[in-house]
């Protein structure tokens, strides 16, 4: 096995690796295999030109590593924070999360930029981490889509 062939059967495994781990999307491994079996096929039939294995292995590359600094980011609007003191509360009660990477406050807004480990967020226990802090969530936000409004009032219904 010459080396050519043995980088391409090693660019494939670690391919088909990614694939199994889904981080590697099914498309794009049809792209591959197309690739190593169509227009990239050397002039021998075999072997895939230098360029092309560079080139799937920069996106395996690309693939793989925005994989592992993938993040989920929350929005969450606290009740009750009035001052320094408030917030520090808060902070120190989320520094505990170990899924919390990021913590950026905004004491005018009221708000809270969190980032989390993907895949790692629980609702629950964000709440539940502000609420021993002493304090409420009225709104949270992941990756930009509401996922709980607390400040909407519910209409009383006239009762006769």
């Amino acid at each position: 096995m010459d080396k050519q062939h043995s980088r391409n059967k090693d660019l494939l495994n670690v391919a088909n690796y990614l694939m199994k781990v889904r981080i590697f999307p099914q498309q794009l491994k049809q792209e591959w295999y197309n690739g190593i079996t169509g227009p990239c096929q050397g002039s021998d039939g075999g072997s895939i030109p230098p360029s092309c294995s560079m080139k799937h292995l920069i996106i395996i590359f690309l693939l793989f590593s925005s994989t592992l600094n993938a993040q989920d980011k929350v929005k969450f609007i606290a009740t009750g924070v009035t001052c320094s003191m408030c917030s520090n509360a808060i902070h120190k009660s989320l520094k505990t999360d170990k899924a919390i990477i990021k913590i950026e406050p905004n004491l005018e807004t009221q708000e809270w930029l969190l980032e989390y480990k993907t895949g790692q967020f629980k609702t629950e226990e964000l709440i539940k981490k502000v609420e021993d802090a002493g304090f409420s969530i009225s709104k949270i936000y992941l990756n930009d889509n509401l996922i709980l409004d607390k400040s909407r009032k519910k209409k009383k219904k006239h009762e006769h």
